[in-house]
Order: C-alpha cells, then structure tokens, then sequence
C-alpha cells in the first residue's frame, strides 16, 4: 500500500505539478486545512485530499475505486515537489548575545507578522509559523546556545542564510544535528575543491566554505538552492578583501568595495587608479573578475525587492553547482596573489 503521510512537500508547485500531468484536473474544495481535486484519466476517476499539517508536512490521500491512477499521480506529486529529505531539523550552534540581537532584529523586520515570543527557563522561546508551511521555533538561552528546531524549510534556510552571513558555519551545526546524513571530512572538502587557495584561508573562513561544498554531496531537494551558493560567495568576498588590503588599498564596510568602478562596454567591473597604489596588471584582471563575479551573484540573489519580477532564485541544484565551479575557480586563479 502506497504511504503518502506527512511528506515534507513544496505545496506552492502542487497545482502546478497537477497541471503538466496528462489528466484531467477539476479543483473541487480549497481550505486553510486541505484541498480536494478530481482526477480523470481516460474511464479512471479518482479523488486525491491534499491534507496541510500543522507540522507543516502534508499528507496525500486518495479515494474512489480507481486507487492505482491516484497512487501514480501523488506518487509523480511527492517526486516532483518534495523539498527534503530531512525529517526533522534539530540543531544548536553557540552565537554571541550581540549578533542574537543583530539576527533577532532581522526577523522582526523581516517576518513580524509571523513571529511568537515568550520566556522559557533560561532564555527566550521564538516561533515562526506561516500558514500551510508549519512552524520553526529558534530558542536563544542565557548561555549563549541557539537552538533551532522544526521542519519549515523556507525558515530554516531564512535563518542559516543570515547566521552564514554573520560568519558561523550554522549549516554544517545543522546537518551533524540529523542523523542520516554523513558529513564527509572538512579537510577533506577544503584540499579536494581548493587544493590551492585553501591552505592559505583561516580556519573560520574554511568552516564557511565548507558549508558549500557539504551541500554538494547532499542529497535533497531545495525550493532555493541559493543557500548552497551563499557560504562559497562569502569566501570569495575575504579574498577579495585580503588581496586588495595586500596591494595597498583600504577597505572600509561603510563604503564597500568602492574602489571598484562598473565598466559598461563589457558590463564588468575594474579597479580605480588610487594615487601611490602600484598594483600588478595581472592581479588587478584578476581582482576585477572576481568582483564581477561576486557583484552579479551575491546582489541578484541575496538582494530582494518588493517586485517579485526581481527575486532571482536558484531552481536547480545543477545551477548552482555551475556557480560554484565558476566561484572556485576565480580563488584558485587568484590563489597566488593571497599571502597566508
């Protein structure tokens, strides 16, 4: 017997997902609880319930005579629109008060209609819950330890992506938190992609890095496969730092990379002559490259607006290998320029 309980499945593409099957698809009931759909194949008539859990998961449930057509369509349902193979994420990773704060105050902005807090014995409790995506409750203790708990993919990714940005390796905590996974060695990562650039990082700047290159060999299907890119682009951007500050020039976070001017012809960008900066016209190609690269990933994908016509995601894991691959290779090239 066919078991389609509690899948952890993307719900938004499962109209659409009915929509590319050859069958015919009527849309008989929606509520906030479940969806009811009538599916014709030929003489086969079916019905398939979309049950939405308060776990966030969501059962499919078929009923009518015709079960092996209902079987096949939510079989073809839970291939094409499953998120994860993970069942449960339960993890905790220690962050300083300070940046608590600093993530804290993002959510609120970001997410304050979602947000449920509430004293537990110490620390403070946070609930993110969305309707028809479940819950992820992050509790922040006294003793500096973040747990984080639930199954709601699009906020489990939200947090690890600001937590990456802070400078933890929060995914890597995550993933050593579920059992069936098997994380393959940093070490190991680190000399396998980066043979030549990776000795010279610092050891923080490697945990980042990692990140990336673990969610290479995971076997799961992301909504977004951004947050696999976002670790890698983060690395770039110390290189990018290290190398500049290397050859004289100063980097500020007030002002960014503003030694860097956009080249129109090529839709490129270069680095500004600075008065008693001599810089290699090698290094300098290569710097330029880099933070081409790393201008058009990180500002399409982590920079969103209020048009959805300008949120760029990632749809495909095999896209964002390719951005990977482009971002490794930009460091080993520039590898020689970085003094360890």
């Amino acid at each position: 017997m066919a078991n389609f309980k509690e899948l952890n499945l993307n719900r938004d593409k499962i109209n659409s997902c009915l929509n590319d099957l050859d069958i015919i698809t009527e849309n008989i009931s929606n509520s906030d609880a479940k969806s009811e759909y009538k599916i014709i194949k030929g003489s086969s008539t079916c019905k398939i319930i979309v049950h939405y859990k308060n776990n966030g998961t969501t059962t499919l449930q078929v009923q009518g005579k015709d079960t092996q057509l209902g079987n096949e369509v939510c079989e073809t349902i839970k291939i094409k629109t499953i998120l994860c193979s993970i069942d449960k994420i339960n993890a905790s990773i220690k962050i300083s008060k300070e940046d608590f704060d600093t993530l804290l105050e993002r959510v609120k902005k970001d997410y304050s209609s979602n947000l449920k807090e509430r004293e537990i014995s110490g620390g403070m409790s946070y609930v993110l819950e969305k309707e028809k995506e479940g819950k992820f409750t992050f509790n922040y203790y006294n003793s500096t330890k973040l747990l984080l708990q639930g199954r709601a993919l699009g906020f489990f990714t939200y947090i690890i992506s600001i937590l990456t940005e802070m400078g933890y390796d929060a995914l890597s905590h995550v993933l050593k938190g579920v059992e069936t996974i098997q994380l393959e060695d940093s070490s190991t990562l680190i000399n396998e992609h980066l043979p030549k650039i990776g000795p010279k990082l610092p050891i923080q700047v490697k945990s980042i890095m990692t990140s990336s290159l673990q969610l290479i060999k995971l076997n799961a299907n992301f909504s977004d496969y951004t947050i696999m890119v976002f670790p890698a682009l983060k690395t770039l951007e110390h290189v990018i730092i290290v190398v500049l500050e290397d050859n004289g020039f100063e980097y500020e976070k007030t002002d960014g990379f503003s030694m860097f001017q956009h080249w129109s012809p090529t839709d490129s960008f270069k680095l500004k002559t600075e008065n008693g900066i001599t810089i290699n016209e090698s290094t300098k190609t290569k710097l330029g490259d880099c933070y081409t690269f790393f201008n058009k990933q990180r500002h399409g994908l982590f920079h969103l607006g209020s048009d959805i016509m300008d949120i760029r995601t990632i749809e495909r894991k095999e896209q964002a290998i390719e951005i990977l691959t482009e971002c490794i290779d930009l460091m080993e090239d520039i590898s020689d320029e970085l003094h360890s």
